[in-house]
């Protein structure tokens, strides 16, 4: 979808509306409303929010230390 135009209203307030559409063929999915395909799903529970545990973030960081060799250095930037 392609936005090109804002419309003011009466109170000041700016719109948007979709005016273009666009399309590939022969990809099966479309392009507008899907989203991207998680590479690693990570269940999320009502519970979690309640205790302010974030499960994506917490498997997202160990993902990112398994492909850093299990181990992060960081430095202050305040040196």
């Amino acid at each position: 979808m392609g936005i090109d135009t804002r419309y003011k209203l009466a109170d000041g307030t700016i719109i948007t509306q979709p005016k273009y559409a666009f399309w590939a063929e022969g990809v099966g999915t479309g392009i507008e409303g899907y989203g991207v395909e998680p590479d690693i799903y990570v269940e999320i529970a009502p519970h979690h929010y309640r205790e302010g545990v974030d499960p994506q973030l917490e498997r997202a960081v160990e993902e990112a230390l398994r492909r850093l060799g299990g181990s992060l250095r960081l430095e202050s930037i305040n040196t």
